[in-house]
């Protein structure tokens, strides 16, 4: 679902475009919006994670999936998100409505659910709700849907009426909400722990959803990354600490690293690979190794994890961070995922003088770029 939402953010459509100018960079009363998030199967337009409010814009094509888009949106808030819809027409000819509906959705926190309207021809942004048999029969005739689509809003696999289905999908939604929170395994245990009407194989699932997808990529998926090769989301790095040049030990090695990693955090996010040549060659971690107390994979996590990205950026932003280390072809690769920070990620180097300054670093296409100090205030401006 990332690789499609990514997709559907190069191709916006005009009412979508229109909005997220609105949107992005905390323009709408300092709130961070995302768009085309990905939420367990489903990608939505925007996504305000911490008001658990979801935004979507339909289009025409949404006429004729009225029901399609109901069950979506009954799924999505039977885990506590909300939804505000809004009509493609209203968002280019009445775009101030819009903004003020938004507004009013998170000031006002316990509105009841916004009710899923015909989209564009009935209603401003969808105030009369659709009242109809399968509502009075409490939707015992909907049928299961296997469908997949793209609208103006709305985009995924539509779920299915099946209990036990539903309820695999529950806990998959429930995993990845608490990966949009940021919260750690024992923190969404804890969580779950204090629901003690909710079955324990609920809480169960969801835990196990939530392990689910923090696991690594597989070794035919880092295949994938290296064939495929340096691009805005993926970058491959030699090595971590060793300078092959000089055969030895090196620090500056380090800020590569860093410069990287930052880069990745203040723009998209995007995945670092070290163990693998700029052609896509695997070198392997080896060379690493031998510089480490701990001379295998769990003395580098250490490394990079404690002593370089945590030491560097601070350990309240740990979950920005999943590393790991894979074998492909018998030889090692570290694969570090990077989430896109909140605020802006600054980073402390060494010039060849010896001075220390403090940068801003962005992605380019597939490489860091270090932005100048005015720069990186319009960049801050817009971005964050």
């Amino acid at each position: 679902m990332v690789e499609i939402a990514r997709q559907f953010r190069k191709q916006p459509t005009p009412s979508e475009k229109i909005l997220w100018q609105e949107l992005r960079g905390r323009k709408l009363d300092n709130h961070k919006f995302r768009r085309q998030q990905p939420i367990g199967i489903f990608v939505v337009d925007f996504f305000c994670a911490a008001e658990r409010l979801i935004v979507e814009v339909d289009g025409g094509i949404h006429e004729s999936q009225q029901e399609l888009d109901r069950q979506r949106q009954e799924l999505l808030e039977s885990l506590g998100l909300r939804f505000i819809r809004v009509s493609s027409d209203r968002v280019e000819n009445n775009l101030s409505s819009v903004l003020e509906e938004i507004r009013q959705a998170i000031l006002n926190p316990m509105n009841p659910r916004h009710p899923l309207t015909p989209s564009p021809t009935r209603g401003e942004g969808g105030h009369d709700s659709i009242k109809g048999k399968e509502e009075q029969e409490g939707h015992e005739n909907l049928a299961p849907l296997y469908r997949s689509g793209r609208g103006a809003g709305g985009e995924g696999f539509y779920g299915t009426t099946d209990p036990e289905e539903r309820a695999a999908i529950r806990a998959e939604l429930d995993g990845i909400v608490a990966h949009l929170y940021g919260l750690s395994e024992i923190e969404f245990s804890h969580i779950l722990s204090t629901f003690p009407l909710v079955p324990e194989e609920t809480k169960t699932a969801a835990l196990q959803a939530y392990q689910n997808l923090g696991k690594p990529v597989t070794t035919s998926e880092i295949a994938t990354l290296i064939k495929q090769g340096e691009n805005n989301l993926v970058e491959f790095k030699s090595t971590a600490r060793w300078n092959l040049r000089e055969n030895k030990a090196d620090k500056t090695m380090e800020q590569v690293i860093l410069k990287s990693v930052a880069a990745f955090l203040n723009t998209n996010g995007g995945t670092l690979l070290i163990g693998v040549e700029d052609d896509g060659n695997i070198l392997g971690l080896a060379a690493d190794y031998q510089t480490l107390k701990k001379k295998d994979s769990d003395g580098l996590l250490l490394f990079l994890s404690n002593d370089l990205l945590l030491k560097e950026f601070g350990k309240e932003h740990a979950n920005l961070f999943d590393i790991k280390v894979e074998k492909i072809n018998n030889l090692e690769v570290c694969r570090i995922n990077i989430k896109p920070a909140s605020q802006p990620m600054y980073v402390n180097i060494t010039n060849k003088s010896g001075t220390t300054e403090e940068c801003f670093f962005i992605r380019g296409t597939n490489s860091a770029l270090n932005l100048k100090t005015r720069e990186a205030v319009e960049y801050i401006k817009t971005h964050f």
